[in-house]
């Protein structure tokens, strides 16, 4: 394992030499982007399984590389294209539109608030303190686990108004310049931590952030016009603190969920390492699988599949793997990354050509908004997600996400192309 790690590691220095060379002024270009995000995330699971003996078969691995490779294969393609084209953005006075936009935050923030008080008289729950909240959220938890509804239909909608904030917030954030009007851009983070801390669910959380740090690096490329310089002390350092607040998100949560503080829910305790060994889970399946099952969207789209055949498993997928064992507590997981979901819902070769066209696309909005077409910011904030969650699984394979990101192109076509003709 320390052989192949070290390897691993002089790969890696060579491949980034190579990729800094050609993208070293473009941090978030989709290859360069996707590249570092992904060797990052298998060089943390590679270092976690060698530190805490979890299993980790490097051959298993071989997918998510060619899924790397067509993407990038697509993306460069049109990068062809667009490197022979002269550049310019569109230079244009959007202040009316950030005026509205300013309003659209604050009244979808409080049908957010409306969203959680809807759970409340829903669930019937009562609680006086913080405390009283923090024993009623691992009661939801129990509620949820046996297939109970603890949010009315109604309630799912004004969730939906409250993910469309995630994917205008981080963009409005970066271009306004006012310090009050950037507070408007954190006012949802409100109501979404009240509903995170009443249902003990991290992943709502998470994809939260993860929806308006996309938003936030899409309007980066837009005012950057795609100059962002990798050995930047303050973008690093920005990376860092999000990096650091998602990982220790897990197990605060986990032990708000179990309303107990104890090793399996510490930062390296069994919960957390669970939640962190998607790409190990992902590697086992891969090496004890042979047989594939096509079943389109059913694990990339499930929400939508879910309408169809009303078939959807609890964490998408049936059991759990074990990783390890650590003082004498399973560390288990049902996360396998993006890729599984990519090989079962359209086999290996559909996989391939599928990430074929994500990585044409990706780039494609990408030059868009870096040539300072607005309207395609929500199509780029989604693929840039779509990337950060990829860890876990589709971050689209929610309808209230969908339905969200829905809202928020909408929005952005109404203000940004219509309002802006007349």
């Amino acid at each position: 394992m320390l052989l192949n790690l070290i390897a691993f590691g002089c790969a890696i220095c060579l491949l980034f030499r190579f990729l800094y060379k050609y993208y070293g002024n473009e941090l978030l270009h989709p290859v360069f982007f996707s590249s570092i995000y992904w060797i990052s995330l298998i060089g943390f699971t590679a270092i976690v399984s060698y530190s805490f003996g979890l299993i980790f078969y490097w051959n298993g691995l071989i997918p998510i590389l060619v899924f790397w490779i067509s993407s990038s294969i697509g993306a460069v393609y049109i990068d062809n294209y667009f490197r022979k084209k002269i550049l310019f953005k569109k230079e244009v006075n959007i202040n009316n539109q950030l005026k509205y936009l300013t309003w659209i935050l604050i009244f979808f923030s409080f049908l957010g608030c409306l969203a959680c008080l809807a759970q409340i008289l829903f669930v019937k729950i009562k609680f006086n303190s913080i405390n009283e909240l923090i024993k009623a959220s691992g009661d939801f938890y129990v509620l949820r686990n046996s297939g109970l509804s603890v949010m009315p239909a109604y309630g799912q909608i004004l969730i939906a108004f409250l993910f469309a904030t995630g994917f205008l917030g981080g963009f409005y954030f970066k271009l306004v310049s006012s310090r009050y009007l950037k507070l408007v851009s954190l006012l949802p983070f409100l109501p979404v931590f009240f509903y995170t801390l009443l249902n003990s669910t991290k992943s709502f959380l998470l994809q939260y952030m993860i929806i308006w740090i996309s938003s936030y690096f899409s309007a980066l490329i837009y005012e950057n016009k795609g100059n962002i310089k990798f050995f930047n002390y303050k973008v690093l350092l920005r990376i860092g603190l999000i990096s650091a607040s998602l990982f220790f998100l897990v197990p605060i949560f986990q032990s708000i969920r179990y309303n107990k503080y104890s090793e399996e829910t510490s930062i390296f305790g069994t919960t957390t390492l669970s939640y962190y060994s998607s790409v190990n889970a992902f590697t086992i399946w891969r090496i004890q699988n042979d047989t594939i099952k096509c079943e389109p969207l059913k694990y990339t789209l499930s929400g939508i599949h879910n309408i169809v055949f009303n078939d959807r498993e609890s964490g998408l997928y049936k059991g759990f793997t074990s990783i390890s064992y650590k003082n004498n507590n399973e560390i288990s997981t049902n996360l396998y990354t993006i890729n599984r979901g990519l090989i079962e819902d359209y086999t290996y070769p559909g996989a391939i050509l599928l990430m074929f066209v994500i990585g044409f696309l990706f780039s494609f909005f990408y030059y868009k908004v870096k040539e300072g077409e607005i309207v395609f910011h929500p199509l780029l904030a989604a693929f840039i997600s779509i990337l950060l969650y990829s860890n876990v699984v589709n971050i689209f394979n929610y309808n209230v996400i969908i339905i969200g990101w829905i809202i928020a192109f909408l929005i952005i076509i109404i203000l940004f192309k219509i309002l802006k003709e007349e």
